[in-house]
């Protein structure tokens, strides 16, 4: 399994023989979250391989002419908390480029819990402060803008990263209206993304970054091999890899039935040759039984004694044949 979420639960991380993790500073997560697991697979650092879309003809296809940047306005970004700033600061860039803006599907924005209102504000916005733009909502959406972007500002999701890293789209990190997560906190521990310290500083940024393609492809290609590898060098790591005992029957059981049910035993006994070997459930049964009956005549009373009577012939008594 690659594991990209270090807070998995143990309870499916153990099922398999091994666990890859892409993220380097995961693993000590990964192997402390086995630690009450009752199968502990081997964790291994194992960047990813992939090819990248073709997008230059999927740039001409759009007709996009300048570099791109894409803005992510999804559900726990502090750009979706300001957005009339937001534009504002989209307004005062110096630098010309394609602005791509992604929303949330329905109802996966706070604003008003539709994102077809953000996307109807978006649109007054632009207008009012002449921002030209480019709007697609839902995941696929910004999906297809990072693949062809110069550069994206995003609220990093592990799905979102991996397809920057793949096409070497350098990113930042916008500000976030939550606890970072595990994977922002690697990110910005590895020095290869960008920060926006605030939305106020959202245009200087772009500008900034813009200024240099040079400086941002080289960003761009270190988030790749941070993530990523040649194909052979994942190859040879997965063919060193073993099967783990157990894995099978951890993940099914097999009840045994019939004859195989009395001689099945799933439990482990040490045996000392020199001792009387162990007696079968049936002989156990029958020696039970005869214990029972044996116990049971032993507690019986004794029956009672008839009387005696005698008969003398002088008497002429009572005879008994």
């Amino acid at each position: 399994a690659v594991v990209v979420d270090s807070t998995s639960s143990p309870r499916y991380l153990q099922r398999y023989d091994a666990l890859l993790v892409p993220a380097a500073r995961h693993v000590p997560l990964v192997v402390d979250a086995l630690r009450t697991a009752s199968r502990r697979p081997p964790v291994l650092h194992a960047r990813l391989a992939g090819v990248a879309p073709a997008r230059e003809a999927e740039r001409v296809e759009r007709q996009l002419t300048g570099p791109v940047v894409v803005l992510d306005m999804r559900d726990g970004s502090a750009a979706v908390d300001d957005v009339d700033r937001v534009l504002l600061q989209l307004a005062l860039r110096s630098k010309d480029s394609e602005l791509v803006l992604a929303t949330g599907d329905d109802g996966d924005t706070n604003d008003g819990g539709d994102s077809k209102g953000l996307q109807k504000r978006l649109r007054t916005l632009a207008d009012r402060h002449s921002v030209g733009a480019w709007l697609t909502a839902g995941d696929d959406g910004l999906t297809s803008a990072i693949t062809l972007a110069d550069y994206a500002l995003l609220q990093p999701r592990w799905g979102d990263v991996l397809v920057a890293a793949l096409t070497r789209t350098p990113i930042a990190l916008l500000p976030s209206t939550h606890t970072p997560t595990a994977l922002a906190s690697a990110l910005r521990s590895d020095g290869v993304v960008d920060d926006v310290p605030g939305i106020l500083q959202l245009a200087a940024t772009i500008d900034r970054r813009l200024q240099d393609p040079g400086a941002l492809r080289a960003r761009g290609l270190a988030l790749h091999e941070q993530l990523f590898q040649p194909a052979k060098a994942l190859y040879d790591q997965l063919a060193d890899l073993e099967p783990l005992p157990g894995t099978l029957s951890s993940s099914s059981k097999w009840e045994a039935i019939g004859p195989r049910a009395t001689t099945h035993d799933e439990t482990v006994r040490a045996v000392d040759p020199a001792s009387t070997p162990p007696t079968s459930a049936a002989q156990k049964i029958e020696d039970d039984l005869a214990a029972l009956k044996a116990r049971l005549q032993q507690e019986q009373p004794p029956a009672p004694t008839p009387p005696k009577t005698t008969s003398t012939d002088g008497d002429k008594g009572p005879q008994h044949d």
